[in-house]
């Protein structure tokens, strides 16, 4: 088992029962990370499929709405 402490990688022995026991945390958490990639990739396909956000690179967004001035 790894994990990240200051940037660097920290590994940690388990004994069998611990793996035995662990084991199902790893795979929801593996599971996890590969559902929140599909996320973002269904976000950024919907956000480029709307004609709405269509606007040059490096500048923002407009957004539609009503403004007020001061």
């Amino acid at each position: 088992m790894d994990r990240k402490v200051a940037a660097k990688t920290i590994g940690r022995w388990l004994t069998a029962d611990q793996n035995r026991d662990y084991t199902p945390w790893i795979d929801n958490d593996r599971r996890l990370h590969e559902l929140l990639t599909q996320l973002e990739t269904l976000g950024t396909a919907a956000l480029d499929a709307d004609p709405r956000a269509r606007h040059q690179p490096g500048q923002p967004a407009r957004t539609t709405g009503t403004t007020t001035s001061r």
